[in-house]
């Protein structure tokens, strides 16, 4: 188990509307199944509207 989970898992009760994307590789970046893809894309998409307001 990754150490810093329990640090995420605090963080997030900060956030208004948090987005989580799960993986089992620990602190690298994996490849995202369709799931997690589409989790990413819809975030990007999200931040990309509000920085355009």
């Amino acid at each position: 188990m990754d150490f810093l989970n329990k640090y995420g898992a605090e963080l997030l009760e900060s956030c208004v509307e948090p987005v989580v994307i799960h993986d089992s590789k620990g602190h690298t970046i994996p490849r995202l199944d369709d799931k997690s893809l589409k989790t990413m894309m819809d975030f990007i998409e999200r931040i990309k509207k509000d920085v355009s307001k």
